[in-house]
């Protein structure tokens, strides 16, 4: 009767100390910490050697935009993504400039841009299926109803501007970046951990929520299709929790492009690639990332990596993209599952420290 009382303090005393560090210990900030210490010790030592060879970055200079003979516009955007695709690259994500993503907010105000807009908007009526537009969020889990932004600006609508000519869920996909990435304190940063769906509410319908794809799901999805690839990204699109980013090395792992090395500058504000055939060799068959890749500012969304510096969020997609197509990303389980291994885990101890105790027993009666 005493050794049953005793294993049942030492069930309880184990069940508690799991609850207590799953709801409590683990949200100390210095336990956080040390955590996400351990976490990028470990991806440093054991982070895969060589990225998959489909990803490739066209990377944005600080000395793009001041290039006064580069005019870094949308119909310069427009024009790069469009050699891009007849270079051969079956996906092109764009990140767009910060300035760019907010739609004026009155209808007379669209009008009166739709001339600026229009490069872009056509790119997006001409090239959805191998286009995906990166729509910045915050972090899903630090909002009740997060919200999403419709670039209802660059999407193609019917002749009354009703409804849009392309759903906003096939052009759009979300990557969830907020400033405290730039110096994480715990595994929950938007620097290590993402999600690839998310529910959102329209920002013009608050009332109405919509399901979208992380930018990089949806350029997986848009890859495969135009490469006749075995499917992954319909497993993937049903993982409802978070997924840590595998990280594959510093800054500068993934092969890149300089914007200046692909185009010549222009008197029409467009981009005139050097040469068509070279661009074709590295881009074929490739999914290619555009985007700021220096500076700390907005449209970099620049993140602390495990490596101790800064990466580009452009970098950040590349990896998390790469994590994707290798397989080799981790699922983060949901508290309530931590919490059943918790219990499960004490009742398994406490059970072999008892089963233990009585072969002690017999042995000594023996």
């Amino acid at each position: 009767m005493w050794r049953k009382a005793w294993q049942i303090k030492i069930l309880s005393l184990g069940i508690g100390c799991g609850v207590f560090y799953n709801f409590i210990f683990s949200q100390i900030p210095l336990v956080q910490k040390l955590e996400l210490q351990l976490q990028d010790t470990l991806l440093r030592w054991h982070h895969p050697k060589s990225p998959p060879k489909e990803i490739i970055l066209v990377k944005i200079q600080r000395k793009d935009l001041a290039n006064q003979k580069l005019s870094l516009g949308r119909v310069f955007y427009a024009d790069l993504v469009n050699h891009l695709l007849e270079a051969g690259a079956p996906v092109v994500v764009l990140n767009l400039r910060n300035d760019w993503r907010e739609p004026p907010e009155f209808e007379y105000l669209i009008k009166i841009t739709e001339p600026i807009n229009r490069p872009l908007k056509n790119l997006v009526q001409n090239h959805g299926e191998q286009l995906v537009l990166v729509t910045r969020t915050n972090s899903i889990s630090n909002f009740r109803k997060p919200k999403f932004l419709i670039y209802n600006h660059l999407i193609p609508f019917d002749g009354e501007q009703l409804r849009p000519l392309i759903a906003p869920e096939t052009i759009q996909g979300f990557f969830e970046y907020e400033p405290e990435a730039e110096f994480p304190v715990a595994l929950t940063s938007t620097a290590r951990r993402a999600h690839l769906v998310g529910q959102f509410f329209l920002s013009e319908e608050i009332d109405q929520n919509q399901t979208f794809k992380s930018a990089v799901l949806l350029a997986l999805e848009k890859f495969e299709q135009q490469e006749q690839k075995i499917p992954l990204s319909s497993r993937f699109a049903k993982i409802p929790t978070q997924v840590e980013i595998n990280f594959w090395g510093t800054s500068g792992t993934f092969p890149s492009m300089e914007v200046a090395s692909i185009c010549q500058p222009s008197k029409e504000k467009k981009c005139l690639v050097a040469s068509p055939s070279q661009l074709s060799q590295k881009v074929r068959h490739k999914v290619v990332f555009i985007g700021f890749a220096e500076g700390n500012n907005i449209h970099t969304m620049a993140m602390l990596s495990p490596f101790g510096e800064s990466m580009s969020g452009v970098e950040i997609q590349a990896n998390l993209m790469a994590s994707l197509m290798t397989d080799s990303f981790l699922q983060i389980p949901p508290q309530w599952v931590e919490l059943i291994i918790i219990i499960f885990g004490a009742v398994f101890i406490s059970s072999g420290i008892y089963n233990y105790q009585n072969w002690c027993l017999l042995q000594c009666l023996d």
